[in-house]
């Protein structure tokens, strides 16, 4: 089940209780007499539906985390240093290509962070330090290649069979 159908669920059940409390408050001749639990309750899920309609509208918005912004923490550095290398290969009569190698756990989403570099830090880079205003001129150089790594050997000369 998607999350908006999870939340419209929700959103029914606190409806019925709201519904369950209304009756209930109905039964009582004065107001005075509505038992403090009873109003607390109802204020309580007046306050989660509230929520839970403003999470839903949100998510049909599509005003949820934009997909990018996760890797975009703490990527200053990194940025500073590519752009700092691209200036030098621009200005250079005779450009030689640039690697740039991403490394780590296999958790650290490398894919995602290549990604954000393609579609936010390059087209920024290149915008700072060139004419160029389409994204062509770069995109179509950029190639990705996963290195497989050979599995943790301990005998150096297990590491030259592979």
């Amino acid at each position: 089940m998607d999350e908006i159908k999870s939340i419209e669920n929700q959103i029914r059940e606190v409806e019925e209780k709201l519904s369950l409390i209304k009756e209930r408050k109905s039964q009582f001749v004065l107001e005075t007499d509505i038992p403090l639990e009873l109003i607390k309750n109802e204020r309580r899920l007046k306050a989660e539906l509230t929520g839970l309609n403003g999470h839903r509208d949100r998510l049909q918005k599509g005003r949820d985390i934009p997909p990018l912004l996760p890797y975009f923490v703490n990527r200053d550095y990194q940025e500073f240093k590519l752009g700092e290398a691209l200036k030098i290969l621009l200005n250079n009569p005779s450009p030689k290509p640039l690697l740039c190698i991403i490394h780590g756990d296999q958790f650290q989403c490398h894919d995602t962070f290549f990604e954000s570099l393609i579609k936010v830090s390059l087209p920024k880079i290149f915008k700072q330090n060139t004419n160029t205003t389409t994204s062509d001129y770069y995109t179509e150089s950029i190639g990705k290649h996963e290195l497989k790594w050979p599995p943790r050997i301990t005998i150096i000369e297990e590491l030259k069979i592979c």
